[in-house]
């Protein structure tokens, strides 16, 4: 019987042995490093003290706290969740096929490829949520739709091309915060909105757009008009081309609508090319909320669309010194609504001769610059 008992309690003992390894254990950052070394990580809630060193699994949660930076770059990972802090970083590589389980944090998420995680990323793409960076490759981004800060960047000396795709009629990518695109190496980096032609995006940017220097964002060669609509502000040192079409003639090959919207005063702030399609005002409710227009140079800024190039539907439109725009209708009654302002704050603008005038139903401004009638 004795003999029978320890039997027994050595066949717990060893069915017991697996099953504590695939206890889940939460895991915190500790150090910079990659995730396949187990000095980066600890059992502290803190981090800041090394206790239970060991790799995370399948069966664990990470959190990535302390302005930490974790790389992979040895396997795919699969966890059940992953929170990635505020000034923390996680960094997937080039290897694909991770899951992340459900993800939350306001720290950055970067990706050296095609490849989205696997994972449930609401939190973290929500208004309160983290950056995601695609970096350093060329290809097709993955049909994610929604994110909070997204950025896209160039850290090498290649030349690098980023497309959004436009598989269904219409595509509506969101980003619940902004949208940078930069290029800090000695290469370029170009973004492209639209991989096929009819099928149309609309890009919703609830907070700011940045385009660095050395960056392009243009739209694919393709015939569809696409419309970004940006609810702050908009600053182009880079070269924007919204138009593949000839100045002042119907887009067959693709083209961006650029619209302001929001309750909030912005700035388009044009310090490079920025070649609309068409500009598009829709601020507030009334002339209280305005989208204020600059340029370094008047070349720098030029609308394209054969019809009416300038929009003003609400909110003042208060266009600077070197804003310069040969053509603001298309070969109609110019119109400023009601609720609207045209404010010429140094600006020249000249309708089309052909246009029966302008009707001010708003109000029009002038500080300086000139309104005038030509061929």
């Amino acid at each position: 019987m004795g003999r029978l008992i320890t039997i027994s309690k050595l066949l717990l003992f060893i069915i017991l042995i697996p099953a504590a390894k695939l206890k889940a254990a939460n895991y915190y950052s500790f150090l910079n490093g990659d995730w396949n070394d187990a000095s980066i990580w600890t059992t502290d809630p803190t981090g800041l003290t090394l206790i239970g060193s060991a790799v995370p699994g399948a069966a664990d949660a990470v959190f990535i706290i302390n302005n930490r930076t974790v790389t992979n770059t040895v396997v795919a990972r699969t966890v059940t969740a992953t929170s990635i802090a505020s000034g923390s970083t996680l960094d997937l590589g080039v290897l694909v096929g991770n899951n992340l389980g459900t993800v939350s944090g306001a720290g950055t998420l970067k990706i050296g490829s095609a490849s989205f995680p696997s994972g449930t990323f609401t939190a973290f793409v929500s208004a309160s949520g983290g950056t995601v960076e695609y970096y350093d490759f060329s290809g097709t981004l993955p049909s994610t739709l929604a994110y909070n800060n997204l950025t896209i960047s160039n850290s090498t000396a290649a030349a690098t091309t980023v497309s959004f795709a436009n598989p269904t009629n219409p595509t509506n990518y969101t980003l619940n915060g902004n949208l940078t695109l930069s290029n800090t190496g000695t290469g370029s980096l170009q973004v492209r909105l639209g991989t096929a032609a009819t099928n149309v995006i609309n890009f919703t940017v609830n907070k700011t757009v940045n385009v660095s220097a050395g960056v392009t964002f243009n739209a694919g060669n393709f015939n569809a008009i696409h419309q970004l609509e940006v609810f702050n502000d908009f600053f182009n040192s880079g070269t924007v081309q919204f138009s593949n079409a000839t100045q002042f003639t119907a887009s067959t090959n693709g083209a961006v609508n650029l619209r302001f919207s929001g309750n909030t005063n912005a700035f388009l702030v044009c310090n490079g090319t920025t070649n609309l399609y068409t500009l598009i005002a829709n601020k507030g409710t009334d002339v209280g909320t305005s989208l204020q227009v600059t340029a370094s140079s008047a070349a720098n800024l030029q609308l394209f669309t054969d019809a009416d190039t300038l929009q003003l539907l609400v909110g003042t439109l208060r266009l600077g010194s070197s804003v310069s725009f040969g053509r603001i209708n298309g070969g109609t009654l110019f119109t400023v609504p009601s609720g609207a302002r045209l404010w010429l704050d140094g600006a020249s603008l000249l309708l089309d001769g052909t246009a029966s005038g302008i009707q001010i139903n708003g109000e029009l401004r002038t500080s300086s610059g000139s309104l005038s009638m030509g061929n």
